[in-house]
């Protein structure tokens, strides 16, 4: 029977084997019973298992960081939209006074030059009360 990488055998009820616990248990018999050293390349499953631990961890807390690097980005986005807003409408604001403020000396300019005119021919006459008398 051919064993590919992933076959597993089942052994008991609840313990299943895979390909590298049958090459750890088929090492560890070879170390024991001829006193020979077992393949250096072949971590045991406990080391191999240890890593995966490690690699998950660390895969974990990458995504984690990533997720809290675009929840900070959002934030930030929102926080510029916001004082973009408040800013978008202040120069609002100030620009509607000013139209209005234009508006409002071209409406009143005709009737400034009137008033002009009007001061200007009473400063010309001179003034005195009706029916009075000049002084001899």
């Amino acid at each position: 029977m051919f064993l590919r990488w992933g076959d597993g055998v089942e052994t008991s009820g609840t313990e299943f084997l895979t390909v590298d616990d049958l090459e750890y248990e088929r090492n560890e018999a070879v170390k024991t019973h001829q006193g020979a050293v077992a393949e250096p390349s072949i971590a045991p499953k406990t080391s191999r298992k240890a890593w995966r631990k490690w690699l998950y961890a660390i895969l974990a807390s990458y995504i984690v960081l990533q997720v809290y690097y675009v929840r900070e980005m959002l934030a930030a986005l929102l926080i510029f939209t916001i004082f973009f807003a408040v800013f978008a409408f202040i120069a609002t604001i100030v620009y509607i006074v000013g139209r209005a403020g234009e508006a409002g000396i071209v409406l009143a300019e005709p009737a400034a030059k009137r008033g002009m005119e009007i001061a200007e021919g009473l400063s010309k006459k001179t003034f005195h009360r009706q029916r009075s008398v000049i002084a001899p």
